[in-house]
C-alpha cells in the first residue's frame, strides 16, 4: 500500500474507532445529512463531500457505512418507506373502517401527503432516480422485523385496497368498466403530483383564480371526479 493509501486507511480506522462508541448516532448523522439535501438536489445533483460537511465526517466515514452514494440513497430511501408506512398505518387503519372506505382512504392519504413535505420532495427523487437506475425490486432490506413489516405495510395496503374494490364491484357498489388497480394508481397519481407540483401548476392560472385552489378545493374535487365517478351509474345499478 502507498503511503497515500496507508494515510487513508490510518484515517478511516482512527474515525471508526472515535465512532465505535455509537455507531447507530453517527450512522444516523449521515443519513439527516444525505435526506437534507438528496431532498433539495436529488441523487445526481448531491456530492459525497456535500453530504460529508453537511454530516461533520470524513467521505471514508460514509464508505464505510454505505459502500457508495447509492447504497446511502437506497438506505434513505428505505427510511423513508418505512415512516411513510409507520404513518400510513396510523392514519389509514383509522380512516378505512367506514363505508366510504375509498373516499375516507384517499382523504387520509391526502393529508398525510400535506403534512409531510419532505416525503413529498424524497418520492419525487426517488422517482427519478430509479428511472435512471432500474431494479426489480419492492423492498429495500436492511431493517429490523419491525421496520420491514413497516415498509411491506404501503404494499401490502395496495394489494388489499385492490382486493376491495373488487369486492364492492361484486355487490354493485362500483362500476364494473373500471379495473380497481387501474383506479388505485390514479388516486395515488392525483394525491402525489398534486402535492409534488401544485405551485408550478397554479402559477398557469390568473392570481385571482389561482387563490380559489387550495387543498381542499382540490381535495374536494378529486373526490367528486374519481370516486363518485367510480359509483354504478343509474342504468347499471
Amino acid at each position: 500500500m502507498d503511503r497515500a493509501g496507508e494515510g487513508m486507511d490510518k484515517e478511516l480506522k482512527g474515525e471508526v474507532r472515535r465512532k465505535r462508541r455509537d455507531p447507530a448516532a453517527t450512522k444516523d448523522k449521515i443519513l439527516v445529512a444525505a435526506e437534507k439535501l438528496f431532498s433539495r438536489k436529488g441523487f445526481s445533483g448531491t456530492s459525497m463531500s456535500e453530504i460529508a460537511a453537511k454530516g461533520k465526517v470524513t467521505q471514508s466515514l460514509i464508505h464505510h457505512y454505505f459502500g457508495s452514494k447509492e447504497g446511502l440513497f437506497l438506505e434513505v430511501m428505505r427510511r423513508h418507506l418505512v415512516r411513510m408506512g409507520r404513518m400510513g398505518r396510523k392514519r389509514m387503519e383509522q380512516a378505512i373502517q367506514g363505508d366510504d372506505y375509498l373516499a375516507a382512504g384517499l382523504t387520509a392519504y391526502f393529508r398525510m401527503l400535506a403534512d409531510t413535505p419532505l416525503l413529498v420532495h424524497m418520492g419525487a427523487w426517488f422517482t427519478l432516480f430509479f428511472l435512471q437506475h432500474p431494479r426489480p425490486v419492492r423492498m429495500i432490506e436492511g431493517g429490523d422485523a419491525e421496520e420491514d413489516a413497516n415498509q411491506r405495510y404501503i404494499f401490502d395496503l395496495c394489494e388489499d385496497m385492490v382486493r376491495a374494490m373488487s369486492e364492492m364491484q361484486q355487490k354493485g357498489l362500483m362500476r364494473q368498466d373500471i379495473d380497481p388497480a387501474a383506479l388505485l394508481m390514479m388516486i395515488f397519481s392525483a394525491a402525489e403530483h398534486w402535492h409534488e407540483a401544485k405551485l408550478r401548476l397554479l402559477r398557469r392560472l390568473p392570481h385571482d383564480t389561482a387563490e380559489r385552489v387550495d387543498d381542499d378545493k382540490y381535495l374536494e374535487t378529486l373526490i367528486k371526479i374519481i370516486i363518485d365517478g367510480a359509483r354504478p351509474r343509474p342504468a347499471q345499478v
